[in-house]
């Protein structure tokens, strides 16, 4: 054989080796660095912002109702403590409130009859004007200071600032006119506490603000529903710390900005009760300036664990049947794996041919759409059958396309829906029905892959300007009016 035929020979070997190597032969399988991590992480804290108003008509009402027609009926010395005076007070309209800066102003219209009881000899006394008292109405304004204690109670101090007479008390004593308005003025003002005593209790005690932000708190904590896209995946804030601030700038409401400290999780199914409840501290930070915007930060813990990974592939690809080149595949079977940096998957084929699937990929949830898939897959097939390897790449390719329409968990809308969860976490508070939703842009600032052995955590942080108030009808109370019959 000549020199030139043994070249020829040798090289046609080698292409044929080659070529049953790459066709014919079964490749390796594919290397996997399973994940040992058990750690579970935290998201960072969520700040939720909630102005909260109260009407102060509703105020008007609340005292209106509560505050009794009689204010003062009794005998006080008078000025020179020998003589004394019967004083009976009572209130003849509606009490009026207005709020201007630091404080509530309140307008009061009263009636009174006063009686003198005059000492002339000893220990006896004749009454003068007890048969006809004099009688006069005037009208008595105060203010009220008002703060929150970190029990979250309305503290008031109430004030006389005014006395305005529609009449003055004039008397005619053994033939002198006398005025007694400096008199009156006098015991009102000593005797004020208990004119306002009596506003500031109603105040204290029938204007519950805890109520509400209590309810505020434990509606928060309720599972929501995440998104329309996963039916089973739901999203628990779990509140940890509030401050609340007064904002007097308002004349027509008393307004309370609320601002929550949250973390924020989302789970699947049951794995939302792993989250514990917790109830409204005692006692908050009181704030006397709000340093805080509209801009709230949002920052979400979702845990997909690999049980419903694998659930979902279940579903979604197990039966599936390939046609490729004659040959009849069905996936008999698919699980995944989870890695240290790769999301692995392995399926097994029967039908006409037999054999495994090996998927390797990095989890990646996009900025741009949100969607929890995988990129840089990478594809093994091994046939028990001796085929060459392009039915295995015809099939690679399809299967490709199956995982990149199984294995996508759309989760963009538990940010885009972080008002909605807010909103219905408020719920239905004395103060309102209906809720105002302020929203300009909610965006994602950053997104975090953990990769455990039994789950992948997506710690997904954002920000967004937006704020959720309570609408101002309040209490919703009945029309009030005073009869003082």
């Amino acid at each position: 054989m000549s020199k030139r035929k043994i070249i020829l020979l040798a090289i046609t070997t080698i292409i044929v080796g080659f070529l049953v190597y790459r066709f014919l032969l079964p490749h390796r399988k594919m290397k996997i660095e399973k994940s040992h991590s058990h750690v579970l992480y935290e998201p960072e804290i969520s700040e939720f912002n909630f102005p909260v108003y109260l009407s102060l008509k509703d105020i008007e009402l609340l005292a209106n109702r509560k505050l009794k027609t009689v204010l003062i009926n009794k005998t006080v010395p008078a000025m020179n403590q020998k003589d004394s005076l019967i004083i009976y007070l009572k209130r003849t309209g509606n009490l009026k409130l207005k709020m201007e800066g630091d404080y509530i102003y309140s307008e009061l219209p009263l009636h009174a009859d006063v009686g003198l009881i005059k000492k002339f000899i000893g220990n006896s006394s004749i009454k003068i004007g007890n048969k006809n008292p004099i009688s006069f109405d005037l009208i008595v304004r105060a203010k009220s200071s008002f703060s929150l204690d970190p029990s979250i109670k309305l503290k008031t101090k109430t004030v006389i600032s005014e006395i305005i007479w529609v009449n003055e008390p004039n008397a005619k004593i053994a033939g002198i006119d006398i005025n007694l308005k400096n008199v009156v003025e006098d015991i009102l003002q000593q005797r004020q506490d208990e004119l306002t005593k009596r506003l500031d209790e109603i105040l204290a005690s029938k204007i519950n603000l805890k109520k509400p932000i209590t309810r505020i708190w434990g509606n928060l904590q309720k599972s929501i529903r995440a998104t329309k896209h996963q039916p089973d995946l739901f999203v628990r804030i779990k509140p940890e710390k509030v401050t609340v601030h007064v904002d007097k700038s308002n004349s027509d409401s008393l307004k309370l900005n609320l601002h929550i400290l949250s973390k924020v999780y989302s789970r699947f199914g049951k794995d939302t009760m792993d989250i514990p409840k917790v109830p409204l501290p005692r006692r908050v930070d009181i704030q006397k300036e709000y340093d805080h915007d509209y801009t709230s930060k949002i920052s979400i813990h979702l845990l997909v664990p690999l049980k419903k990974i694998n659930e979902t592939l279940e579903n979604q690809l197990t039966g599936k049947t390939f046609l490729i080149k004659g040959y009849q595949l069905k996936i008999k079977k698919i699980e995944a794996i989870i890695g240290k940096k790769n999301l692995y998957l392995h399926a097994k084929i029967s039908g006409d041919l037999s054999g495994n699937v090996w998927v390797q990929g990095i989890p990646e949830l996009t900025h741009k759409n949100t969607l929890l898939n995988i990129k840089n897959v990478d594809i093994e097939t091994v046939f028990n059958n001796k085929v060459f390897a392009t039915i295995a790449d015809m099939f690679n390719e399809e299967f490709r396309e199956l995982i990149d329409d199984a294995l996508v968990f759309e989760v963009g809308d538990i940010m885009n829906n972080i008002t909605t969860f807010a909103q219905s976490g408020v719920g239905n508070t004395k103060f309102g029905i209906k809720n105002d939703v302020k929203i300009n842009d909610i965006s994602i600032n950053n997104i975090d892959l953990k990769l455990n052995k039994n789950d992948i955590q997506i710690l997904i942080n954002g920000s967004g300007n937006f704020s959720l108030s309570v609408k101002k009808e309040g209490l919703k109370l009945k029309k009030f009016e005073f009869n003082p019959q």
